[in-house]
């Protein structure tokens, strides 16, 4: 699943669609005018 917001995010992001129970990894990239930046590592979120 790949979630792209294409307006500013201050400091966090909502991602909508998770089954509570599940494990997921998310990674981030920035974008600016330049183009895309390295991305983020491996964060563990777990659904509750």
């Amino acid at each position: 699943m790949a979630v792209i917001y294409r307006r500013p995010i201050d400091d966090y992001g909502r991602i909508g669609g998770l089954v509570s129970g599940v494990e997921y990894e998310v990674r981030v990239t920035m974008e600016n005018a330049v183009g895309l930046g390295p991305v983020s590592p491996i964060v563990q979120v777990v659904v509750r």
